[in-house]
Order: C-alpha cells, then sequence, then structure tokens
C-alpha cells in the first residue's frame, strides 16, 4: 500500500505496508540501532548526533531512536496494523532498552517465543558471550505454522551477522483463508498407444 522511512531522515527504519482482505494490513519494518562509537566522523552514532544537536535536539542518538519509533509503533498499532519488526539493535535482545520498549507495546520475539533454546545464541560473528543482538519482533501471536530461526554464519546474506528468517502462512500476513486444493482424479490411458497420444494431443491443440 505505502512505504515510509523514519521521521528524522536518518535511515533508523523503514517500512512496506502490505494489504490483504477485508481491511488486514501488515507492516513490516527494518530498524537500525546506531552502535555507540565515537572512534570517528563518519561512524552512524556520530553522523545522528551532529543531526539531532543541528535541531536542538539533546537525546542521545540510542534514546532518540527508542523514543521515536516507539511513537511510530504505537500509530501503526493504532491504526490497526500488524507488524513485524526485523532489527539489528546491537544490544542484548533479551533485556536492552530497545526489545523492551517493544515488548511493552505488545511485540514479542519470533524465534525465541517459537525456539526457547536459541535465546542465548550469539548472532554477531564477532560476539564470543553468546548474546544476540538481532531479532525479529512481531505483533502476530506465535502459531505453530508460522516458522523461524537463524541461520548458520556465512549463509544467507554477506556479512557478520546471522541471517534471521521467518515464514508467515498467508492467512496470518494477509488475513485471507486459502481454498481447500481438491484432489483430482484423472482416467489412466495407455500413453504407449500411438493412437491414444494422437487424441490425447489433438484435444490439447484444439
Amino acid at each position: 500500500i505505502t512505504t515510509s522511512i523514519d521521521s528524522q531522515h536518518l535511515g533508523r527504519w523503514s517500512s512496506v505496508l502490505l494489504g490483504g482482505k477485508d481491511g488486514h494490513r501488515t507492516r513490516l519494518v527494518s530498524v537500525y540501532n546506531p552502535v555507540l562509537s565515537n572512534t570517528g566522523p563518519m561512524t552512524v552514532h556520530r553522523q545522528h548526533l551532529r543531526r539531532l544537536r543541528s535541531i536542538q535536539d539533546y537525546r542521545t542518538p540510542r534514546e532518540a531512536l527508542c523514543e521515536d519509533l516507539r511513537k511510530a509503533v504505537l500509530s501503526w498499532i493504532e491504526a490497526g496494523e500488524h507488524l513485524v519488526i526485523g532489527m539489528d539493535a546491537n544490544e542484548d535482545v533479551r533485556s536492552g532498552p530497545l526489545t523492551t520498549m517493544l515488548r511493552s507495546c505488545g511485540l514479542h520475539n519470533a524465534i525465541h517465543s517459537r525456539h526457547p533454546s536459541t535465546r542465548s545464541i550469539s548472532t554477531f560473528e564477532r560476539n564470543d558471550s553468546d548474546t544476540p543482538i538481532d531479532a525479529i519482533m512481531t505483533t502476530l501471536p506465535p502459531h505453530p505454522s508460522m516458522r523461524c530461526g537463524y541461520l548458520a554464519y556465512g549463509e544467507g546474506f554477506p556479512g557478520d551477522h546471522r541471517t534471521l528468517w521467518i515464514d508467515i502462512p498467508y492467512t496470518s500476513i494477509f488475513g485471507n483463508n486459502e481454498p481447500h486444493l481438491n484432489r483430482i482424479y484423472a482416467d489412466p490411458f495407455a500413453i504407449q498407444d500411438p493412437r491414444v497420444r494422437k487424441k490425447y494431443n489433438d484435444k490439447v491443440v484444439k
């Protein structure tokens, strides 16, 4: 239906809104939480800091993301949208401020809900503390037909993070009930007989 980007045009999040049956709406959102870094003027954190200070906003970039995203999330939920948020949180997604905020808005970690044993699996290759810093958060309730998980390092998208994936049934994301596929019973025929093949091919061409 539409796309959107974050209010400050900082690339902190972007989204696409999908429409289904009877007003069913699902928004897919990609979020990046900047790494706290002062190692150079061109880091994402420093760029965001300069932008915020230029408009007399004295929050830290992470505080600004958390607060601004919360407003967007609540407005989407109020509009009756289902949310699927994939994010590089750059923090522990079990207890960090960003994921805590999303949980307070009614979202849950799809992979942890489906696979509780994966809560301590690292998602960043250079992390040696088994801390997941990436997540798929959603308002869609857990369902046996909704599959999700992590790929191994080196599989999926290139980079030093695991690829997270989720397979959402059409009934959940578009609100439609797929028709039952009735089995077709076809009469067998002797395909070895050239007369039968000719008769069949003539019917197909016609």
